[in-house]
């Protein structure tokens, strides 16, 4: 008996897996490796994040030739990837 399976990339590729009793199905070489046809999945509803930054500054002329500066910079992000461990406990907050 064989099984067949194929996986969907680029390009179709199939391989056949042969269960006999001289060559029995395990799970130790159930699956095999194709080097020349890597499987990956993206969600499609993936959020693409972005980020906004800002730099602002002031500068003014001040008596007996002095000068000021005020400066001041910003970030924001949003939609960021963020990781989720699932099955965890929090530390506690010392």
């Amino acid at each position: 008996m064989s099984t067949r399976a194929s996986s969907s990339c680029r390009s179709t590729k199939s391989i056949r897996v042969s269960n006999s009793p001289a060559n029995p199905l395990t799970l130790a070489n159930g699956f095999p490796a194709i080097a020349s046809a890597p499987v990956y999945a993206v969600d499609p509803r993936f959020p693409i994040g972005y980020s906004q930054n800002w730099q602002l500054s002031i500068q003014r002329d001040l008596p007996a030739a002095l000068q000021m500066t005020a400066a001041d910079n910003g970030g924001k992000g949003t939609g960021a990837q963020r990781q989720f461990l699932p099955n965890t406990f929090p530390s506690p907050i010392h």
